[in-house]
């Protein structure tokens, strides 16, 4: 059904424009399938105050140029450690916690937001395959050849984006075939990280191949004992199995019939990439639209940390691509979105940061009963199987863990340059601040601000935080190209008050 938009001058809670910038009222198109509820509620009136209508709310070019300074800090010092580049990460953070748009900006980098958003994109998205294949983040290669072939294909994907970048401001046809062929590039290259890389060592890997094979020994994970390969006093803990069971779960096909878990990491990526193409361009059927979902796929594909992360057998791959799924199903209004949402919450114990989103829809009460039930469902036989191991190995063991002076944090800063040992009350105070943003944004009804919040209240958590490094970035990084996903599926939907 096709709805009259109101004048931005006449919408409640937003700024009025200037006298230039006045418009005759335009009729917004009814959201298509992608955008679904998500794009119904944004245009509910709501009285919010104005500070919090600017808080993580940038406008998304800005959100582009953020995301993409916030993933190349992580790079210099590899997620450790280092003055200049937290001090670059905190400035991004900063900004989007300030809602910078710098629309007079912008304004000059292309003539609509399509375009200008599309444009960032490929830009940076070719810039950081570049800088990946001359300088790739690698650190226990035993195969080099191997290595060579993905850097060459991360070179080459870096020039097809530069091609669809000059492709898109001369008006080449041909500019979607370059980003698909790059996004594809990217993706597989991937998949060589576990063939040149075969043992790391990390006790992340050790610890996820040596549990799925005692699960597929039909023994519980929970109670085993592990290989210790690092010195106990050395991080303050022993090894133990600390990931949800849905970890576990998800590496047990990869373990069989590729040997290496990893390959399951890679393979998460590439599903990734295609729930923001499907998210961010499904709501239109233009040539543009498509582009610029290829081109958020491709700035996805192209961080050069990927690489490292899934070298070391992180799994924020898997909390990645069920978050995308979990948006991309409340988002295009699937029945069953609370499966995808259940995943979600049971994949990882900080996740419980990304519960409000459960709250943002309709039928909220239902939802959290039925992805509550999911994540029951995944998590409870291995709890009542033996609760003190379970509890001790997911919950109590991280208690004891050291601080870590080369964590990429503020609390690293306190330590290393003032010699200042903060209190829990300076990670847990920001990030319930966030959170208290994000339940805010739930109860109005508003699920493309509200994923905005968590997404500021996981970033806190890694900016305050006594252990973080270059994986925990790496995940709250990811969320802002979800959030310009959803954005951007509201750009299609409606050009004029997106």
């Amino acid at each position: 059904m096709v709805q009259r938009a109101m004048p931005k001058d006449e919408m409640p809670g937003e700024e009025p424009p200037s006298q230039g910038d006045r418009r005759a009222p335009v009729m917004a198109p009814s959201p298509g399938p992608a955008v679904g509820h998500a794009a119904q509620l944004v245009y509910q009136p709501q009285n919010a105050p104005s500070v919090l209508r600017r808080v993580a709310w940038p406008s998304p070019e800005a959100l582009v140029v953020l995301w993409a300074l916030a993933a190349a800090t992580l790079y210099p010092p590899w997620g450790r450690y280092e003055r200049f580049a937290l001090a670059g990460s905190v400035a991004a953070f900063a900004c989007y916690l300030a809602g910078v748009r710098g629309d007079s900006l912008w304004q000059r980098t292309g003539p609509d937001p399509t375009a200008r958003l599309t444009r960032l994109l490929l830009a940076a998205a070719a810039l950081l395959a570049l800088l990946g294949a001359v300088e790739p983040r690698f650190l226990y290669v035993q195969k080099f050849r191997t290595s060579w072939v993905c850097q060459g294909a991360q070179a080459w994907a870096g020039l097809a984006l530069a091609g669809a970048f000059v492709g898109q401001l001369r008006g080449w046809r041909w500019n979607s075939r370059l980003a698909a062929g790059a996004c594809l590039a990217l993706g597989l290259a991937t998949f060589l990280v576990p063939v040149f890389s075969p043992v790391p060592f990390i006790d992340s890997w050790t610890l996820q191949h040596e549990a799925a094979d005692f699960m597929l020994g039909g023994r519980n994970p929970y109670t085993q004992h592990y290989t210790q390969i690092y010195p106990p006093e050395r991080y303050g803990y022993n090894s133990h199995f600390g990931y949800l069971p849905l970890v576990g779960l998800w590496n047990l096909p990869w373990r069989m019939l590729a040997g290496d878990v990893r390959f399951g990491y890679a393979f998460a990526d590439l599903a990734s990439a295609a729930l923001l193409y499907r998210l961010a361009s499904r709501a239109g059927d233009h040539g543009e639209n498509r582009l610029l979902g290829l081109a958020l796929a491709a700035a996805w594909l192209a961080n050069p940390m990927r690489s490292l992360v899934v070298e070391n057998c992180w799994s924020e791959p898997l909390l990645f691509l069920c978050a995308s799924a979990a948006v991309w199903g409340a988002a295009s209004g699937r029945p069953r979105a609370w499966l995808a949402q259940g995943l979600m919450l049971a994949s990882k114990q900080t996740n419980v940061f990304l519960g409000p989103l459960l709250l943002a829809g309709p039928r909220p009460v239902r939802q959290v009963a039925l992805a509550g039930a999911v994540a029951a469902v995944t998590v409870l036989p291995w709890w009542a199987a033996d609760p003190l191991a379970f509890v001790g190995s997911t919950v109590l063991a991280f208690g004891p863990m050291l601080p870590r002076p080369d964590a990429f944090s503020l609390w690293a800063v306190g330590y290393n340059e003032f010699g200042v040992l903060l209190p829990g009350a300076f990670t847990w105070l920001p990030v319930a601040a966030a959170g208290a943003l994000a339940l805010y944004w739930a109860r109005q009804r508003r699920p493309d601000r509200t994923l905005a919040a968590c997404a500021l209240t996981v970033w806190a958590l890694c900016m305050f935080a006594r252990q973080s490094f270059a994986n925990y970035h790496y995940f709250a990084h990811a969320l802002l190209l979800l959030v310009l996903a959803v954005r951007t599926a509201q750009l299609a939907a409606d050009p004029a008050h997106s």
